[in-house]
């Protein structure tokens, strides 16, 4: 399966393009949303992004579109016709004349990239859904042992007794 479309190629109902490890899949799907996969242990289905446009109802030919202006759309058809556009990401002023391709990677973030004369270009869209590693034994790093103030402020590194002045006096 290819892990990208570019200018003017459509994702139809219920087709897919897939990150070339196959951990992630971006998929129109036939109720109008278009939505990105992570397949995991246990849930091959864990949505990572979506368009947001389920709404729309079944029923109708949905299909996801990279525009030659460099604007990926969600559009609608009814009774065989052209429909509205129900979701772009308004990426539509970066110009004609260029090659634009919209990418499932494998670090799971959906990339719309610019090419300038044949050489690949500039991000000008993303999902903002990259991860790092295997998500399921994905631990975050520890902040730097700088990073917290001293519990009591005065530097002492809490042993003191006496604690922060912060103007506040209670009355019993």
């Amino acid at each position: 399966m290819p892990d990208h479309i570019r200018t003017n190629q459509i994702l139809r109902n219920n087709e897919s393009i897939v990150s070339g490890d196959g951990r992630f899949t971006l998929i129109m799907q036939a109720d109008g949303n278009a939505v990105a996969y992570e397949a995991q242990v246990g849930n091959p289905h864990h949505a990572i992004w979506s368009s947001r446009t389920h709404t729309h109802g079944a029923g109708h030919e949905y299909f996801l579109v990279m525009q030659g202006d460099g604007n990926l759309v969600v559009y609608k058809d009814t009774l065989g016709a052209p429909g509205a556009a129900i979701w772009s990401s308004h990426t539509h002023n970066h110009g004609t004349g260029h090659e634009y391709f919209l990418a499932m990677q494998d670090d799971g973030n959906i990339v719309v990239y610019k090419d300038t004369l044949g050489a690949p270009g500039a991000a000008i869209w993303s999902s903002g859904t990259h991860r790092i590693g295997n998500r399921q034994n994905f631990n975050p790093p520890s902040p730097p042992s700088n990073f917290f103030p001293p519990p009591n402020g005065n530097g002492d590194g809490g042993k003191g007794s006496s604690g922060p002045s912060i103007g506040i006096s209670i009355t019993i």
